[in-house]
């Protein structure tokens, strides 16, 4: 039976388990966090930028907090690199960056999860960036559906996304997110 209301908010209080997080309200440590909407909305965009920030480790959008800078592998999986460096132009003249505790990773494309060589081949690649970069906190895929040839809405297309973020997890970073479109 649902809950609203008093019995919702009490229900709520009483949960008694504290979520651990990253980056204060904004990703949960060890955890799988999606950010999905349209086509062209600004997933990317805020996303970049929430990570530039976090590498710097100062409040995301000035709000979320972040205890301590983050080290981030974001892994571009569509489109050519110099528009998130162009992004990121613009976003160095107003945010405190750490390029340090930033590493872009663009050369993931056309990469298909639905091969056995293409799941060897993208664990091996953030192996060998974990050795040269050192331990990552967070890895943001950006976006998941590049890595499919599959229907992601599938059980095989879900299935492979699953499968390979679990390995992530378990072998990078035990904190990942993914945007995906709605469309």
């Amino acid at each position: 039976m649902g809950l609203f209301g008093k019995a919702l908010h009490e229900a709520i209080l009483s949960s008694g388990e504290d979520i651990e997080f990253l980056i204060d309200g904004f990703i949960p440590k060890n955890s799988v966090t999606q950010f999905f909407a349209s086509d062209g909305v600004g997933k990317s965009t805020l996303l970049i930028q929430a990570e530039l920030e976090a590498s710097a480790g100062v409040a995301i959008y000035g709000e979320f907090e972040v205890k301590k800078p983050v080290k981030i592998l974001h892994i571009q999986t569509e489109r050519a690199p110099q528009e998130a460096y162009q992004r990121m132009i613009l976003m160095m003249q107003k945010i405190p960056v750490n390029f340090e505790n930033f590493y872009f990773e663009p050369t993931l494309q056309g990469i298909d999860l639905s091969a056995g060589r293409d799941r060897v081949l993208v664990i091996d690649k953030m192996k060998k960036i974990k050795d040269e970069f050192g331990q990552i906190d967070w890895v943001h895929i950006d976006p998941i559906y590049a890595w499919t040839s599959a229907d992601i809405a599938t059980a095989l297309g879900a299935g492979h996304i699953n499968d390979m973020i679990r390995k992530i997890q378990k072998d990078i970073a035990p904190t990942v997110s993914y945007t995906h479109h709605t469309n």
